[in-house]
């Protein structure tokens, strides 16, 4: 993936990051591998050679979020169910099947990777223990997660999570789940359908 589009490039530390997509509203950018071991980093935006201020953001060992219908990061999540087709409410998941969800944040990943690698070969999963936990509202429960890293033929930091939804988890148009990717959680709404 390019460092530059559109004559725009986003720093970290100094790191060019790998850029998805830019406008003069929002720029998607993936943030450099180089970031890990810090506990903060300078971020900076340039256009046409000239930078902005920096701003100091956090960092942290992860940061899990699903990707939703709307990219509002609520609703509807981007799932697949176990025949591949999308999870609505007309095409919900059967408890006990696998789906398949999709998002970013997990993390420092194994094997290691490079900025803006497209995966391909060996799948890259993340380094942290993954939990996904279905039904907040009451008591969770928690699904098996039976894979968790790259997604083939994606940008290095696309997640893709591959979950059993529970025998026991609740039905219905749009039931909760949370990821917990070591100790962070989604802050996310994400819902997925589930008969």
């Amino acid at each position: 993936m390019s460092t530059t589009l559109s004559g725009t490039r986003v720093l970290f530390n100094g790191v060019a990051a790998p850029l998805l997509y830019v406008s003069g509203y929002q720029i998607n950018a993936i943030v450099p591998y180089a970031v890990s071991g810090r506990t903060s980093v300078d971020v900076e935006v340039e256009y046409a050679g000239v930078r902005s201020e920096a701003a100091t953001v956090p960092v942290l060992l992860s940061r899990p979020g699903i990707f939703t219908w709307d990219g509002s990061g609520r609703g509807q999540g981007n799932i697949l169910n176990q025949d591949g087709t999308f999870n609505s409410p007309s095409n919900p998941a059967r408890r006990g099947s696998t789906i398949t969800m999709f998002g970013t944040g997990g993390g420092e990943a194994d094997p290691g990777v490079v900025d803006g690698q497209i995966v391909a070969g060996i799948r890259p999963r993340t380094n942290l223990p993954v939990s996904v936990l279905f039904d907040l509202a009451g008591p969770s429960t928690e699904a098996e997660v039976l894979y968790a890293g790259g997604v083939p033929g994606s940008v290095a930091g696309v997640l893709q999570l591959n979950v059993r939804v529970p025998s026991n988890a609740h039905t219905g148009d749009a039931v909760n789940f949370t990821v917990v990717i070591g100790d962070q959680w989604t802050w996310s709404q994400a819902t997925v359908a589930v008969r």
